[in-house]
Order: C-alpha cells, then structure tokens, then sequence
C-alpha cells in the first residue's frame, strides 16, 4: 500500500557526501572555466549527436585525451565530476573524445544541463574522479502517476528501476535522472547511494555483470497544487537569490577592475608628466 500524502525526503548532508575530497582526482584531468553546450547546440559544427540526449554521459574535445595519454595510460572507465559555479555536481563517464569539439568546451545533454541549472555556453569545473562500484541505490518518484505506469505492465517497480537505472554510467545524491516506463518519462530523485554519494554504474569490464540494489520512497503527493507551487516558489526564490549574489559579485569585480585600471593610468599620466618637466595637477 502506498501513502496519499508524503513529504519529500529531507537531503542527507550532500555538502559533505558530495565533498571533492571524497573523490580522488583520476587521469590527472582538473578543468576549471569549461563552457558547456547541449547537442542542439552543438549541431551546427558537429553535426547530428542527437544520440548523446538517450545518455547522462559528455563529450570532450579529442585533444584532452591525447594530452591524458600523453602522461600516462587512460584509467577506465573515464568517470568525471561536473560542478556548476552554484556548486551542484553530477558524476558520469565519457560519451567521446570528439573531434571538432572546441578547445574549453564540453557537451552534455540538455537534461543534464537543466538539472544543473546551468544554461549553454555556462562555465562549469570538469575532474576526472575515480567512483565506486553502486552496491545500493534509493530513489523517489517525482509524481505518483509513476505508480500508475508502472503498474500499467505488470512487473515489479523494484525490476523496473533497476532496468531503467542501468542505462545511466553514473549517480550522484541529490540529482534527478528521467527514466521511461510504458512510453512515459517520468523524473526520479536520487535520494541515497552507497557505498558513497556519488557512484559509477559502468564497469572497466564491459562484459561483467554486477548488481546492485534499489529500494524507493513513495513518492509526495503531486496533486496537492497548493503544495506544488509552494515548493516551486521556493526552489525559484532560492535560484533567483543566488543568481543576484552571482550579479552582485561580478558587479563588485567589474567595479574593482575599472578602479584599478583608472589607478593604473592617473600614475602612469604622473609619471609621464614629471619625466616631461610638467607640473601634474590631479
């Protein structure tokens, strides 16, 4: 039997499990500043890899491989940390080394970029981390029309997760992936991953099988709209509040840059002035 009502779960500390520490850097690879698009995006110099969309996976310019090998032999699975500049993170192995890709960019599907929060051309940190194997996963639904569809084909929710969250190379807490069940796409919340709060799915031995557990919360009970937009009106005053501390900041440094710089050019002037003989007044 499943609940009408519940709460979502409350996140469990994913500041500290998600912490860069947790995750040793892997190949040597740590980019800060990459400007992320979505295959859409990309289709004009690269062509159609609208394929890349059925992943969680990122494409990377083919010359990061190249510099990688050139140090040492790739470790495999290429697993890597993507991290927005509002601090989320989601963990996933690499769909190509691409040539074409410009050098200082990277792609990634546009349901991955939604849940980061991130639009195209945004800059965002891109590691390579080596990730465990997932031995145990919880989710929750985002809508109880879940319990329908699944029920709709008359296998058990436990085999549909697994199925559906096989297809994915990596997990990260506090992350939504989409998953399909009887021709709908519904969003699942990943709540708990063990053994730590970021995972891999794939194995360096692709032809090796591995299991690992799901359980699941119910999900809350969507229909509540009252309930709905107050959860959305706070997730967007959250988004609004960091997006003015972002504005804020880069206001602050362009003010500071442009001090210095009229600084900079009042003593170069003095200088000048009292290398000529004339008398500065400023």
């Amino acid at each position: 039997t499943i609940p009408a009502l519940r709460s979502y779960l409350p996140v469990m500390a994913p500041l500290e499990r998600l912490r860069t520490s947790n995750f040793p850097v892997a190949n040597s690879f740590h980019r800060e500043g990459i400007r992320v698009m979505s295959p859409e995006t990309a289709r004009p110099f690269l062509g159609d890899i609208e394929r890349l969309e059925l992943t969680d996976k990122i494409a990377l310019p083919l010359e990061y491989l190249e510099e990688i090998c050139g140090r040492r032999a790739l470790e495999s699975p290429a697993m890597f940390e993507v991290k927005s500049r509002l601090g989320r993170k989601r963990h996933c192995a690499v769909f190509d080394w691409v040539d074409g890709v410009p050098t200082g960019h990277a792609i990634l599907p546009r349901w991955v970029l939604e849940d980061l929060a991130v639009e195209d051309y945004e800059q965002v940190q891109v590691r390579g981390v080596r990730l465990e194997l997932a031995s145990y996963v919880k989710v929750q639904p985002h809508s109880a029309e879940f319990y329908s569809a699944a029920s709709s084909t008359g296998r058990e929710i436990g085999e549909l997760l697994t199925e559906n969250l096989s297809r994915f190379s990596g997990l990260t807490e506090d992350t939504c992936v989409p998953i399909e069940v009887a021709g709908q796409i519904f969003g699942m919340q990943i709540v708990q991953l063990r053994p730590q709060a970021a995972v891999r799915i794939v194995d360096s031995d692709v032809e090796a099988h591995f299991e690992f557990r799901v359980d699941f919360e119910p999900a809350p009970d969507l229909e509540d709209e009252a309930a709905v937009k107050s959860r959305q009106d706070r997730l967007l005053e959250e988004l609004r509040v960091q997006k003015e501390a972002q504005e804020s900041a880069r206001r602050e440094l362009a003010e500071r840059r442009e001090a210095a710089l009229a600084r900079h050019y009042a003593g170069a002037l003095a200088r000048a002035e009292a290398a000529a003989g004339v008398e500065h007044h400023g």
